[in-house]
Formats: structure tokens, sequence, C-alpha cells
């Protein structure tokens, strides 16, 4: 499956699958995915009760469900552009700390 299809359908499962060292943010995207799920389920099951049907929160768990896959495509989208080692990468390009610079964690280990 594309990975942008599988971020729209299920955002914390394409981050598992593609989100590589971000895989630790399937789980409040997972959070977000499934409280937009129990929105939708809410606002349908009014109709089942004999009440009317509770759009408002369809529309909420619908908007949820849509901040879910635009966090989901956003970080699968930012592995994607560090994996391919641009010059404004993170990745490979950080900045090696100069010997002039104090740890800041040294007075800390003074103390003990």
């Amino acid at each position: 499956m594309h990975k942008r299809i599988l971020a729209i359908l299920a955002p914390p499962i394409a981050i598992g699958k593609y989100g590589g060292a971000a895989a630790w943010c399937a789980a409040p995207i997972g959070v977000a995915w499934i409280s937009a799920l129990v929105g939708i389920a809410i606002g349908l099951r009014g109709e089942a009760e004999g009440m009317s049907t509770m759009w408002w929160s369809v529309a909420l768990g619908c908007a949820i469900w849509a901040l879910a896959a635009v966090w989901a495509e956003a970080v699968i989208t930012g592995i994607d552009h560090d994996a391919a080692h641009l010059a404004d990468s993170t990745r490979d390009h950080t900045v090696a700390p100069t010997d002039d610079e104090i740890d800041p964690l040294e007075q800390l280990r003074q103390a003990r």
C-alpha cells in the first residue's frame, strides 16, 4: 500500500511501517486516530438509538482523523527527507562541540 494512502486510512500503522526512527510517534497519533473513530461511532450511534444523528460529533471525529493523517504524513515526509541526506538534513550534519564550550552537566557532577 502506498505511504500516503496508508497515512490517510490508518495513520498509526503508516508510522509503524514507514516511520523509521520516529516510530515512537505512532502512539500519540494512534490516540488521536482512535478518538476520531470513537467520535464518529458516537455520532452515528445516536441514530441507532432512535435519536437523530449527532452530526457535530461525526464532523469532529472526521476533523480529528484528518489531523492525525496530516500529522502522520508530516512525520513520514520528515523521515524521508532526512534519509535523503540533503544539505539541510540533520541525520549526518550535526555540529560537534568545541573544546572551549562548557559542559552544562559538569556543575552537577562536581556538586556530588
